[in-house]
């Protein structure tokens, strides 16, 4: 078997996170690029923990109560980014005031209610009212066509 022909942990179902950007559709890579690029010129100090996930991984977050299975993730247009730091900031942190303000700049959605809560390291591409559209061209394999309009 050849290198390229190796299955990623994502494909063979593990409930690992994938951090890889290269993982995310257009146009939401270049926009978190961008996303990313204001918090390093910003100097605020940033991990990408996740951004696309397999179905496996998104049934295991919602049954813990952290995920849930339609989630914009599994479509590769949604990250999650948490301080350098390794600690996790109060929710008045400026941390998620410069993340908030380099995803809005970039026409991104941040900090998603989830459960009651914001899950404030959540950043996606398009507002949680327009997943089922989102999920509805998936399913009728016309998600590429209505991401070329966004």
């Amino acid at each position: 078997m050849t290198l390229s022909k190796v299955p990623t942990p994502q494909a063979m179902g593990s409930h690992q996170p994938s951090r890889s950007l290269e993982r995310l559709r257009e146009p939401f890579r270049t926009r978190a690029r961008a996303m990313l690029a204001r918090l390093d010129a910003a100097g605020v100090p940033y991990f990408v923990a996740e951004t696309d996930r397999n179905e496996a991984r998104a049934r295991m977050l919602t049954m813990r109560g952290t995920g849930i299975v339609k989630s914009q993730h599994r479509l590769g247009l949604a990250l999650d980014v948490l301080p350098a730091r390794g600690s996790w900031p109060a929710a008045d942190d400026p941390f998620w005031v410069a993340l908030s303000e380099a995803a809005l700049a970039e026409g991104l959605t941040h900090g998603v209610m989830h459960r009651g809560s914001v899950d404030l390291p959540h950043v996606q591409l398009l507002p949680p009212e327009r997943d089922h559209a989102l999920w509805a061209a998936h399913d009728a394999g016309t998600l590429d066509a209505l991401l070329a309009s966004v």
